[in-house]
């Protein structure tokens, strides 16, 4: 649950920010996938029609390189604003949307596929932003019940590596061996007598207890 909350004043302009979302690592370059969705619910006010008497909201799917303490990249879920009518006239709105995967303003809505560096730590959320300028302006998702609820992250990693064969298997894991991130070797295919040039099909095969197959069968 993300609560923010932002008032204006005369020649004055109040910004405030929440966000919530999951930390993940990659061992290997990698392309990277990353759905979400979610809810908000909240009252914007504008004062007057002008643009420095406004409330505004932006909810955002963001996503972070933890490492480096940076943006990655970010894409516009939802954007709610109110201005009010000119002169002075003042209008509370109560705005409100749930935005499933795949929906969105920004060209095919809450997705973003993006290519990531090995060996970091990234994050991939929802950033909700409140934004009020001028006298009597308001963007509130923080009292009562007016909040932005992140409801699921998706994420797909398809590692950006070198399958010469094309058999399915990697060639640094048939040279290397496939790895943890931290380095720790899983399965052993170089013992296995993999071939980054040749096409390898491994089968694992298991029994019940007493029905172990005799080694001519497996042969």
């Amino acid at each position: 649950i993300l609560r923010s909350r932002s008032t204006g004043a005369a020649l004055q302009t109040d910004k405030d920010e929440a966000e919530a979302g999951i930390r993940f690592r990659v061992c290997a370059p990698t392309v990277a996938t990353i759905t979400v969705n979610g809810s908000y619910q909240g009252l914007l006010r504008g004062m007057g029609g002008g643009i420095n008497n406004r409330g505004l909201m932006d909810v955002e799917l963001i996503l972070r390189d933890v490492d480096e303490n940076s943006v990655v990249e970010k894409l516009l879920i939802r954007r709610e604003e109110e201005r009010g009518d000119s002169p002075l006239t003042t209008i509370n709105s109560p705005v409100s949307s749930f935005f499933a995967f795949g929906e969105g303003e920004a060209g095919g809505g809450a997705t973003i596929e993006v290519e990531l560096e090995a060996d970091k730590t990234y994050s991939a959320g929802l950033l909700l932003q409140t934004d009020a300028s001028g006298s009597n302006a308001l963007s509130d998702f923080r009292n009562g019940f007016r909040q932005a609820v992140l409801n699921a992250v998706s994420i797909k990693l398809v590692p950006n590596l070198t399958d010469s064969d094309g058999d399915g298997l990697f060639d640094v894991w048939e040279t290397e061996g496939l790895k943890d991130c931290m380095g720790n070797t899983l399965v052993d295919l170089p013992a296995m007598g993999a071939d980054p040039n040749i096409k390898d099909i491994y089968v694992e095969y298991d029994w019940l207890q007493g029905r172990q197959p005799s080694k001519a069968t497996l042969e």
